[in-house]
C-alpha cells in the first residue's frame, strides 16, 4: 500500500489558503483554541513560577523598573521579552494573568498555522495534520499556554523566524532578534539560525540582541539570569551528565530499571515505537529539503539534548519548545514509516484519548500548588499587611500575593544566599541572623530532619536550629504534611522565646552531616 502523504522529491502545489475547509488549518485552530479555553477555565492559577515574572512585571509597569524587591536590580527571570511584554499590558491595566493567558493562546494559535503552512508546503498534506491535531490537543502544549510562562511566545518565535528566514523575508531579522532574547535556550537556538540567515537579517537580528544584552548588563550588571546561576548552583546544573529522563519516553526502550519519570515521557513512551523510526526518517528528508521545518525540527532538538548532556532538571515549562519540534520532525517522517491507514488511524485514536488522561496531571500539580502556596500566602498577607520582610521557597505564589520584601532560599532574586550556601552547613541561620527577616515559610522538613539543600544542611547543630527558631512563633494552623507549608513569625521584643521542637530532647547539640 502506498503511503499516505506525498513521496519525497514530489514536486507539491502551493498551500491551500488557511480558511479552506479542508486545509489543516481551521479544524486544528478550533480544536486548540478549544483545549486552551478548557485548561484556563480548569487551571484557576498561573504556574507557581510565572508569578515571578508577573511581579517584575508590575512593578516596571508601576514605574520602579524591573525589580522583584524594589531597590534591588536582580535579573531574577529567565525571559527579558516575555516579561517586558507583560509589562506592556500590565502598563495597558489589564490583568497580568488574564493578558498571559490570551497572549499565550494567541501565540499558539499562530505557531500552528506557521508550522502548518511550512510542513503543508515542504513534506506535505498528512504530516501537517498529524502535526497539528498533536499540537492543538496534547496537553503539554494545551495547559503551558494558559500557565502564564513565556512557551508559547518561544515556539511561535522559533517557527515565525525560521519561515521568515527561508522566505528572505525583511520580517526575519527582526524575529530572529527577538526569538534570541526570549530565553537563554532560545539565544543559543538563534546563533543556529543565523547560519540558514542572509547577511542583512544577521545585522539586525545581531544588533536587536545586542541592544538587550547591553540594557541587561547595565541595569543588571550582567545578561546572564540569576535564575540561571541559582538553579545551577542549587539542582547541580553541568555537575551529572547525560540526565537521561529527557529523552526516557520518546525511546522504545528501559534506558534504566524503571518507568520513566517524566509523566509526558511515560505517555510519549506509548508510541515511541513508531514515533523514533519517524523522527529519523523525518530529520533525513527534512535535513536534505533543507527548508524553515528543517530549523524548526533542528532547534528544538538542540534545546532537548542541551538539557540532557548538561544534567538540567526538569521543569514542566522547558520541555514544550523541545516536544514542538520533535513532533515537527516526527510528523515529516511518518509518511516514510507507516503504510498502513490503521496505524495511522491508532495514532489519532491515542492522541485524542490520551489528552484528557494527561491533562489531570496539570489540573491536580495546578490545584495542589493553589493550596499549598494559597494558604501561606493568605496567612502572610493577613498577619503582614504587606509590610515587612519573608524568607522562603518558593517565591512565586507567596511574592505575588503578599507583596513582601523577599529573601529567597534558591537564590533566583537574592544572590547572596547561595553565596552562603557554598561555605557549608549553617547557612539557612547565617541568613536569618544577617537579614533578620519578618516571617520564615518552611516545610517540616527543614526543621525535623535538617533537610539539606543543593547537598548542604540549613543547619549546625540542633542546638543552632532550636536557637534560629526560638525567635519565631508560628502562624495559622499546623502542617498536616511534608510538603505543606509551616509559617512563622519574628516574635516581638521582649516576648518569651518559642520551646525547642518536640523531637529536640531525642537529638545530640552536636554538629550535623549534611
Amino acid at each position: 500500500m502506498k503511503p499516505p502523504g506525498r513521496a519525497p522529491g514530489a514536486v507539491l502545489p502551493a498551500p491551500d489558503p488557511w480558511f479552506h475547509p479542508f486545509a489543516p488549518y481551521l479544524i486544528p485552530l478550533a480544536l486548540a483554541l478549544t483545549a486552551r479555553v478548557e485548561f484556563a477555565r480548569k487551571l484557576g492559577f498561573a504556574a507557581e513560577d510565572a508569578y515571578i515574572t508577573f511581579r517584575y512585571a508590575q512593578n516596571w509597569a508601576a514605574g520602579l523598573g524591573p525589580v522583584y524587591n524594589p531597590g534591588e536590580h536582580v535579573l531574577g527571570f529567565s525571559s527579558p521579552l516575555w516579561t517586558a511584554w507583560l509589562a506592556l499590558g500590565a502598563f495597558a491595566h489589564v490583568p497580568i494573568l488574564a493578558f498571559s493567558r490570551v497572549s499565550g493562546v494567541a501565540f499558539d494559535l499562530a505557531a500552528l498555522v506557521v508550522i502548518a503552512r511550512v510542513l503543508d508546503r515542504d513534506v506535505g498534506r498528512a504530516p501537517t495534520w498529524a502535526f497539528a491535531i498533536f499540537f492543538a490537543l496534547f496537553p503539554l502544549f494545551a495547559a503551558n499556554a494558559v500557565l502564564g510562562m513565556e512557551t508559547s511566545l518561544c515556539v511561535f518565535l522559533l517557527a515565525a523566524a525560521a519561515a521568515a528566514i527561508f522566505a528572505r523575508a525583511p520580517a526575519a531579522g527582526p524575529l530572529l532578534g527577538l526569538f534570541a532574547l526570549a530565553r537563554p535556550e532560545t539565544f543559543a537556538v538563534a546563533l543556529v539560525l543565523a547560519w540558514f540567515a542572509d547577511g542583512r537579517a544577521r545585522l539586525v537580528a545581531g544588533a536587536i540582541a545586542a541592544v538587550g544584552l547591553v540594557a541587561l548588563t547595565a541595569y543588571f550588571g550582567s545578561p546572564v539570569p540569576q535564575s540561571v546561576t541559582a538553579k545551577a548552583m542549587t539542582y547541580g546544573v553541568g555537575q551529572r551528565l547525560f540526565a537521561l529522563n529527557w529523552i526516557e519516553g520518546l525511546i522504545p526502550a528501559f534506558l534504566q530499571p524503571r518507568w520513566q519519570e517524566l509523566f509526558e515521557g511515560q505517555h510519549l513512551f506509548a508510541i515511541s515505537v513508531v514515533t523514533l523510526p519517524a523522527l529519523i526518517a523525518g530529520l533525513w528528508a527534512l535535513g536534505k529539503a533543507r527548508g524553515p521545518a528543517f530549523a524548526i525540527a533542528l532547534g528544538g532538538l538542540l534545546v532537548l539534548a542541551g538539557y540532557m548532556v548538561l544534567g538540567v532538571p526538569y521543569f514542566g515549562w522547558y520541555y514544550v519548545l523541545p516536544i514542538a519540534s520533535w513532533a515537527v520532525a516526527v510528523a515529516a517522517g511518518l509518511p516514510r514509516v507507516v503504510r498502513s491507514p490503521l496505524v495511522w488511524a491508532a495514532l489519532a485514536v491515542y492522541v485524542v484519548t490520551d489528552a484528557p488522561f494527561l491533562g489531570t496531571l496539570y489540573i491536580g500539580r495546578n490545584q495542589t500548588e493553589a493550596k499549598l502556596f494559597g494558604d501561606a500566602a493568605g496567612t502572610l498577607l493577613q498577619a503582614s499587611g504587606g509590610r515587612g520582610t519573608v524568607f522562603l521557597e518558593p517565591i512565586g505564589h507567596v511574592g505575588w500575593v503578599t507583596g513582601l520584601r523577599v529573601i529567597d532560599e534558591v537564590g533566583l532574586v537574592s544572590p547572596d544566599v547561595p553565596r552562603m550556601r557554598t561555605r557549608g552547613p549553617g547557612w539557612y541561620a547565617d541568613v536569618v541572623r544577617t537579614r533578620r527577616p519578618d516571617y520564615l515559610v518552611v516545610r517540616p522538613a527543614l526543621i525535623d530532619q535538617n533537610r539539606s539543600l543543593a547537598g548542604v544542611a540549613p543547619f549546625r547543630s540542633f542546638a543552632e536550629r532550636n536557637e534560629v527558631f526560638a525567635d519565631y512563633e508560628p502562624l495559622g494552623p499546623a502542617p498536616t504534611s511534608q510538603d505543606a507549608l509551616l509559617v512563622l513569625a519574628r516574635r516581638a521584643a521582649g516576648a518569651a522565646p518559642a520551646p525547642a521542637p518536640a523531637d529536640s530532647t531525642a537529638r545530640p547539640a552536636a554538629p550535623i552531616r549534611p
